[in-house]
């Protein structure tokens, strides 16, 4: 049976809420001990969980903050609920909590006689009972392969106990231990007033204390805790993409697995005075003033509904009228739009709080990191993107577009051409592109290479569909899967570096939305943990059908493979031997040919994860990217150059930078140098600048 024993004593529970606490203990929540009849679709009728079993439970994290490490105990221990997550906003039906620190642990157990029959007692320290517990014989010779999820959820919501997150099955089917973690979000995660009390980056505090304490404990759950792979979705796999970039974490992981996420997208990290200025804005917002000290102590006492209310009025403020892209955008517009439209004017995709960039857990920017030439492509990474990756954001950041008659999207007729208050060009301006862009050429650059219908390239008639899909498509290249391909072509150029590439393209028969929702970001993690294998699941949300159950074992097979021996293809059982099969290729970006005025590259592999079966293809997202990447960039900066071009806007004064901590690195697509200029390109980039550049003034007239 599935079963699941709470192992943290719950008088001596800490609340992690307090934004002010760097550090925060990590307690297990469940611990999943899997025996060989487990039930699952694949073998029976039903998940059973059993009432009680007997476990022996390792305590919580020493912390200097709190009261100290618990003692270990085994006995027997009544199962009860899953303790409440922070937040649920996908799929929420559980009340959210202070106490939320926790990890969950699924592991096989060999046998029920497998367990320690050691007693301890309330005293015992938590040395003597370690040098008393010693690790189980598992079938492996240092221990199975750990695998450990972040969850997504932009920072600020998102729990580690969904169903959807359940590790049994992959667990238990693929011989690993799965390891969820809880870590603190929104402004108590990532709140940062540069104050030794707040100095941001308190979630990804968290989750090193987590890994801290996986490495020094798995051992005691049959795990080897030199073989530990992060692996998350969205916010989550940006952070575990940090973890491969942080000085403190990067030594506690071997191995990576990124869903949708890349410390190279624009809104992975933001300086240390843009986050203090956030911060200053949110005390406002909760009545707290005065210098950051006091401000500090203001904010200690405030109750932690408040505070979460007041994230969400910080997202709903959008773009804050003291900021630039603000004043971009009221330059644009303001013959066109009142003031209460261009005060909608917000990115729809983008975090309140994001990272910072400073010690000691990110003490320069992610692309300075990777363009260094230092140790950080040690790790082997396997990472992809969705087919459709921005219609989820896209529907709820424009909600009031697409969901205006409840839960289920439809298409909005205001995008149709008939009834149209805004030009297409106008959404792709107030609520996708950032400040960088925001100039007339380069939005109707942007419109050409997308072919988004707007009046500005004289269109008169469009549909829905084509303003959806195009927009769509702008927003999930340029906030996902560019930065994500960029990363990837990065980290291959690294030493001795192993990069897996793959797109997920599959929507699942019973998924109750419409069909151009498309393949959605974060709906792999149902195929990636076994959701078409769990009856829970199916009878809770929505079936699968038997191809889709096969998909969910080739993807559970292709990352526990790569958990187990750094390569999706190879089982642990073929360490010698090639198999006679499908083999998913390493992505290289060496040995570049040409084709016409394209670079394309015969390495550039990924694999599409697809029905009836994967594919191997090449070059994903290939001349999209390279728009993004250097062509729109040139074409920014000849406008820059080119007093034709110039808007004549007022001087803004620009705070200064220091080389320690600059406020926003230098533009260049996702800031990172240019690995590859080629010929082809750059004479291309050039040939549509030319083409541009001499009708500036005219297209800015029409515009």
């Amino acid at each position: 049976s599935d079963s699941s024993l709470t192992v943290a004593p719950r008088n001596h529970r800490q609340s992690c809420l307090n934004p002010l606490s760097q550090h925060c203990p990590i307690q297990i929540e469940w611990v999943h001990l899997i025996f060989s009849e487990f039930q699952s679709l694949k073998h029976s009728d039903s998940l059973a969980h059993a009432h009680e079993e007997i476990c022996g439970g390792i305590a919580r994290t020493a912390s200097t903050i709190f009261f100290g490490s618990q003692a270990m105990w085994f006995g027997r221990r009544n199962v009860g609920q899953q303790e409440s997550p922070m937040m649920r906003v996908w799929l929420n039906t559980t009340e959210m909590s202070e106490d939320c620190l926790y990890l969950n642990i699924w592991t096989n157990a060999i046998n029920a006689s497998g367990h320690p029959p050691v007693e301890s007692t309330p005293d015992s320290t938590f040395a003597w009972s370690k040098r008393s517990l010693k690790p189980p014989n598992f079938q492996q010779l240092n221990g199975r392969p750990v695998m450990v999820w972040i969850h997504g959820g932009n920072l600020v919501s998102g729990s580690a106990s969904l169903e959807m997150y359940n590790g049994a099955i992959l667990a238990s089917e693929m011989d690993v231990i799965v390891v969820s973690i809880q870590y603190r979000l929104g402004p108590l995660g990532f709140l940062c007033l540069g104050t030794p009390g707040i100095p941001g980056n308190q979630g990804l505090l968290d989750q090193v204390e987590a890994l801290q304490w996986i490495r020094r404990n798995i051992a005691y759950f049959g795990g080897n805790s030199e073989q530990i792979t992060l692996f998350g979705q969205g916010a989550g796999a940006l952070s575990a993409s940090l973890h491969l970039l942080s000085p403190i974490s990067s030594p506690l992981f071997q191995q990576a697995i990124l869903q949708s996420g890349s410390p190279l997208a624009w809104w992975s990290a933001e300086s240390l005075q843009s986050a203090i200025n956030k911060a200053r804005i949110f005390a406002g917002l909760s009545g707290c003033h005065g210098n950051r000290e006091e401000i500090e102590t203001c904010l200690r006492s405030a109750e932690a509904g408040s505070l979460i209310l007041n994230q969400w009025k910080m997202h709903l403020l959008r773009d804050l009228p003291s900021t630039t892209r603000f004043h971009r955008i009221a330059r644009l517009y303001n013959r066109r739009y009142n003031p209460e439209i261009l005060n909608t004017a917000g990115l729809f995709f983008n975090i309140t709080f994001k990272p910072v960039v400073t010690e000691p857990f990110l003490p320069r920017w992610p692309y300075q990191i990777i363009g260094s030439n230092s140790d950080s492509h040690r790790h082997r990474i396997l990472l992809g993107v969705n087919k459709d990756e921005s219609t989820l954001e896209l529907v709820h950041g424009l909600r009031k577009f697409f969901l205006r008659d409840g839960s289920t999207p439809k298409l909005p007729v205001e995008f149709d051409s008939g009834v149209a208050f805004m030009d297409p060009l106008d959404i792709l301006a107030f609520h996708i592109i950032d400040e960088d862009f925001l100039h007339p050429l380069l939005l109707q650059a942007t419109a050409f290479e997308y072919q988004i219908p707007t009046r500005a390239f004289h269109k008169k008639r469009w549909t829905s569909v084509e303003v959806q899909h195009s927009l769509a498509e702008v927003a999930g290249d340029y906030n996902v899967k560019c930065p994500l391909i960029e990363f990837a072509d990065a980290y291959s150029q690294g030493p001795n570096s192993q990069v897996f590439l793959y797109s997920f393209e599959h929507s699942s028969s019973g998924w109750t939305w419409p069909n151009w929702t498309g393949v959605m970001q974060g709906y792999e993690a149902e195929y990636v943990f076994g959701a078409p294998w769990n009856l829970k699941f199916e009878s809770e949300f929505y079936k699968f059908n038997d191809e889709e159950r096969q998909l969910s074992e080739t993807i559970m097979q292709y990352w526990a493979n790569f958990a187990a021996t750094g390569s999706p293809s190879l089982h642990p059982s073929e360490f010698h031997t090639r198999a006679k099969r499908f083999h998913w290729n390493n992505y290289e970006t060496q040995g570049i040919a040409f084709k016409g005025d394209l670079e394309t590259d015969a390495l550039r592999e990924y694999l599409v994860l697809q029905l009836p079966k994967p594919r191997l293809a090449r070059n994903l997202k290939r001349h999209e990217c390279l728009f993004w990447r250097e062509k729109l960039p040139m074409l920014r900066q000849r406008l820059v150059r080119n007093a034709r071009c110039q808007q004549n806007p007022p001087k803004e004064a620009e705070p200064k930078a220091t080389e320690k901590t600059p406020l926003k690195p230098p533009v260049n697509s996702w800031n990172l140098p240019l690995l590859m200029p080629t010929t082809s390109t750059t004479l291309l980039s050039n040939s549509i600048i030319s083409i541009i550049l001499p009708t500036c003034i005219l297209l800015s007239s029409t515009y």
